[in-house]
């Protein structure tokens, strides 16, 4: 406990101060395991969203920078994203046609419930760049994806009649 109230000045010594300082001879130390995965504000507990981190990254940085959306856009596909990401790609994308401009984070919060970040750097031409080889390179393999599932679909059909 301290005895007095001391100014900034003052100088403190530890040994005035009445606290436990952990000592070697107490063995290590404990700390308790925090698990912040699974907080989230205003979100209903029974209804979970699963976010891909690299799909969250790409609409993030295609919904902060108009001109990379332009270049992206005619590539793009709801159906190429998770469920839980089709609404933004597809709430984006209406927006966009609607208004020829896309909308501000808060408006894709409230519509779809994901939040999206705005990246610092989504206006540096190499980022741009990057994002937009990403861009391409996810849907081109989704859209392999898409077509090697259908295939498979139609052969079980064919070889079914």
């Amino acid at each position: 406990m301290i005895d007095h109230e001391y100014d900034l000045d003052d100088e403190v010594h530890l040994d005035e101060l009445d606290f436990d300082i952990p000592s070697d001879d107490d063995g290590p130390v404990e700390f308790e395991v925090v698990d912040y995965s699974s907080y989230e504000d205003d979100v209903d507990p029974d209804e979970e969203k699963a976010v891909d981190i690299n799909e969250h990254m790409l609409l993030s940085y295609l919904a902060a920078n108009h001109t990379l959306w332009i270049r992206c856009a005619p590539i793009l596909e709801a159906s190429y994203f998770t469920k839980d990401m089709q609404p933004v790609v597809q709430m984006i994308m209406d927006f966009e046609r609607k208004n020829q401009q896309l909308p501000n984070r808060l408006m894709v919060m409230a519509d779809t419930g994901i939040g999206l970040e705005e990246p610092a750097d989504a206006q540096n031409p190499k980022i741009i760049d990057e994002v937009s080889a990403r861009v391409e390179d996810y849907c081109r393999f989704r859209a392999a994806e898409d077509f090697l599932l259908e295939s498979a679909d139609v052969l079980e059909d064919s070889r079914s009649k």
